[in-house]
């Protein structure tokens, strides 16, 4: 696990941070039954710690460390950037958007969020998340086929 390059608080604000940790805190504490002030120090530790079990949502940006080889068989990297559209539970997955080594976006996937292990969170743009993507094909929400505006 890597910790991020910034703070929780720097990356998106003191608080909408506080906000963050309190809404994940409420998810252990009514999925897990955790005492609420215990939720909220843990969920604090474990994001300050860099676990994107915790940490991973829409709008953020993972990248691996400069050093790391994505072709390296012992770094399970599909790709040098993850852009995160989506979390999905049970088991906990991430919906993604692969960006080649060119920076070009390329596909859709979804993964473990373990896969992260071997990343850092170094952009969150919670709250609208990729809205100014220019492929509406890949943007979040109704495509343009579906008749929506």
């Amino acid at each position: 696990m890597t910790a991020p390059a910034r703070t929780i608080e720097e990356l998106i604000g003191a608080d909408r941070a506080g906000l963050w940790a309190v809404d994940r805190a409420r998810e252990y504490t009514d999925r897990d039954l955790l005492d609420p002030d215990a939720a909220l120090r843990w969920v604090w530790a474990q994001a300050d710690a860099g676990d994107p079990l915790v940490l991973a949502g829409p709008g953020q940006v993972w990248r691996l460390p400069d050093d790391a080889d994505p072709e390296d068989e012992e770094i399970d990297a599909p790709a040098r950037v993850l852009l995160i559209w989506a979390r999905l539970e049970e088991p906990a997955r991430v919906e993604v958007r692969l960006v080649g080594e060119d920076g070009t976006p390329g596909v859709r996937d979804v993964l473990l969020v373990d896969v992260l292990r071997d990343y850092t969170l170094t952009t969150w743009m919670p709250w609208g998340a990729f809205a100014d993507d220019p492929d509406p094909a890949t943007r979040p929400g109704p495509a343009a086929s579906d008749g929506e505006p």
